[in-house]
């Protein structure tokens, strides 16, 4: 086999003969990745492994969803901790039940009658309270809900970055109250 034979061998191999920086180590790699990309066991496991990571994330996306709703059953929409703050409370509400209770049977009877009316006078202003705190949160939820629609539908008046900025986290703040 001659040069010419060699030349040309190498040229319907490789496409052209090694040139520039690399030589024809450098060459050879390319030629050896670009052999291997139009492999067809290479394509397919591409492919393969491209549905396996799509799959993954639907799944993920799917345990996130389900978890999301797991816990609104489960918490009725609160979150783990404030649950348990509302656990403790109770706890602490019935040892003054408790209490309280201990010490009315203590009162002669007059007494602790009195005693029952002004706890259940104390507990019907406290639920009062409570209900009018509990309006005010929903308004103030409403109103926090229509902004943050108008910010995100493009009703609301925001001309910089920063602007946008400062009315996400005023939004945050206002939330976090």
């Amino acid at each position: 086999m001659g040069l010419w034979s060699t030349e040309d061998a190498v040229r319907r191999r490789w496409g052209s003969l090694a040139a520039g920086a690399g030589g024809p180590e450098g060459r050879a790699e390319t030629v050896a990745g670009n052999q291997a990309d139009a492999d067809p066991r290479v394509t397919e496991t591409r492919q393969v492994a491209e549905h396996a990571h799509r799959r993954r994330q639907q799944l993920n996306a799917r345990q996130m969803r389900e978890s999301i709703a797991l816990s609104q059953r489960a918490l009725g929409g609160s979150t783990p901790s404030r649950v348990i703050a509302h656990a403790v409370e109770l706890r602490k509400q019935s040892e003054r039940d408790r209490r309280a209770l201990a010490r009315s049977e203590a009162l002669p009877v007059a007494e602790a009658a009195q005693l029952v009316r002004e706890l259940a006078a104390r507990d019907e202003a406290e639920r009062q309270a409570l209900e009018r705190a509990q309006a005010a949160r929903q308004k103030r939820i409403a109103q926090l809900g229509s902004r943050v629609d108008d910010i995100l539908n493009g009703r609301a008046e925001l001309s910089t970055f920063e602007q946008t900025c400062g009315k996400a986290r005023a939004l945050l703040d206002d939330l976090r109250k």
